[in-house]
């Protein structure tokens, strides 16, 4: 099952980002993530193992989806609501 949000910024995409298209999308994403990273951090060059290489991508990766810009106000309860 596929369920697709994108923003209006993507409305002029003649198909929706699923089954194969997000596949082939998401493989040239990560391919050049890779590349980019290596280029970036030279961990391979450095004779780092490639378990080690992926362990730095995944923290690099959870470190950067972490950040976080929120502005504006959310409602917020103050009251409890169990008993």
């Amino acid at each position: 099952m596929d369920l697709i949000y994108e923003s209006a910024s993507y409305q002029d995409r003649k198909q929706a980002l699923s089954g194969d298209m997000y596949t082939g999308e998401l493989n040239a994403r990560r391919t050049q993530f890779d590349r980019k990273f290596e280029e970036t951090f030279r961990l391979k060059e450095k004779k780092f193992s490639d378990e080690d290489v992926e362990l730095a991508k995944s923290i690099f990766s959870n470190l950067i989806g972490g950040i976080g810009y929120f502005y504006g106000s959310e409602p917020e309860e103050r009251q409890p609501t169990h008993k």
